[in-house]
């Protein structure tokens, strides 16, 4: 067990302008059941009363809390400054519109001090505080998570690591939902990308792969809050654009060698379970943009990784089809139909039944006719004929 003198764990918390949320968050935090941890305030240039909330806490509790104060940099940036500070084995993240478990720390002291060896990465399954509704659900992995870990079912903890369970990508990639052993981190000389927005998407896909243990706690993580007007997953503008360099970061990544086919395939169904979320949440004001973007990406997507897809037998037929269907349009010609949202779900039952293969003429607009119905399948083919004359031009007119 870790001494008192010797905190164990740093939390860091990022904070810009939640003078509404951070004394819940913070309240959280100085009132853990265990006092073996720190926790690093980094105020990221709020221009509301945060700055005020957060110095309260400090000196209210100098043992745990440490201030400081930048200019506004992002997220990434001010997460990275708090990792420069911390001189505990291990480190966790929290956002300052969140809160966590008040049993956290006792539990996951615990938890570790029981294990024989010194765990890369723990993962947690937090819970959802719903703004709108104000009731509490269950954590969008939380069936996958209990598969992979066997959760459930109880029994000694499993080790994990992403050669033999690659299932370990596909996890919410949430940056928050993890404690990382801190001299991991350091080994791998890690930092979060700076500058954009989807900044754990890289990250988590770098540190699944690198870590040699993954286990699980079973015990609650952090609450997290959903549907804020503030996060950006509720964004629908311009910001979703930071999804194409984020998407060739995490190609960078992989091409940097050492991903077993397993892996290229868990890291393609990644990529495209995002693609399809942000083609439903992005406006038509930028859904052209941002499909010319995907397209560039897909087609960069070496042959290997999409082959490594197409060989992986562990996956759901169906939802495989779409997926391959998905990366089939986005790498050739069919990208521009895409901008359609009812073009997109006829395209999308369309792969989810076929795969994506493509018909004859005749056999492809019988099929559409008894899918969608005449008037859609003649407002389609129009359509098509007006892409290959005119390519481009009449997404940018279209209302």
């Amino acid at each position: 067990m870790y001494k008192e003198d010797t905190p164990f764990i740093t939390i860091i918390v990022p904070a810009y302008n939640v003078e509404r949320y951070v004394e819940q968050c913070l309240d959280s935090l100085a009132g853990q059941t265990s006092r073996n941890f720190k926790v690093v305030l980094v105020n990221d240039g709020s221009t509301d009363r945060t700055e005020e909330i957060c110095k309260k806490y400090v000196s209210g509790f100098r043992n745990i809390f440490t201030y400081v104060r930048q200019e506004n940099k992002g997220l990434g940036a001010a997460r990275n400054t708090g990792l420069s500070m911390v001189k505990t084995p291990y480190v966790c993240f929290l956002d300052s519109d969140d809160w966590q478990d008040i049993r956290f720390v006792e539990k996951l002291e615990v938890f570790i001090d029981r294990l024989d060896f010194a765990p890369d990465m723990v993962f947690t399954l937090p819970f959802c505080y719903n703004e709108a509704s104000r009731l509490v659900e269950y954590w969008m992995d939380k069936p996958l998570y209990d598969e992979i870990f066997a959760a459930e079912r109880g029994g000694s903890p499993l080790s994990l690591d992403a050669r033999t369970c690659p299932e370990l990508y596909l996890l919410e990639v949430n940056a928050n939902r993890k404690v990382y052993r801190t001299d991991f981190l350091r080994e791998n000389r890690f930092a979060f990308p700076e500058g954009v927005k989807w900044e754990d998407i890289r990250p988590h896909v770098q540190l699944v792969h690198l870590a040699k243990s993954c286990v699980a706690l079973p015990a609650t993580g952090f609450l997290y809050r959903k549907n804020n007007s503030g996060q950006i997953t509720a964004e629908t503008g311009a910001g979703r654009l930071d999804i194409l360099s984020v998407f060739e970061d995490v190609l960078g990544q992989v091409a940097g060698g050492g991903y077993t086919e397993k892996e290229c395939s868990a890291v393609m169904n990644l990529i495209c379970n995002y693609t399809l979320w942000m083609l439903e949440m992005t406006n038509m004001d930028y859904i052209q943009p941002l499909l010319e973007g995907l397209h560039r990406v897909y087609a960069d997507i070496p042959g290997s990784m999409t082959a490594a897809f197409l060989a992986d037998t562990s996956l759901q037929p169906e939802e495989k089809n779409k997926r391959l269907g998905l990366t089939e349009c986005l790498r050739g010609d069919g990208w521009r139909g895409l901008a359609d949202y009812e073009g997109r779900q006829n395209l999308y039952r369309y792969w989810f039944e076929n795969g994506g293969k493509k018909k004859n003429l005749i056999g492809g607009g019988i099929q559409c006719i008894k899918d969608s119905g005449l008037k859609y399948t003649i407002k389609l083919l129009f359509r098509k004929i007006l892409y290959r004359m005119l390519p481009g031009s009449i997404l940018r007119c279209r209302k």
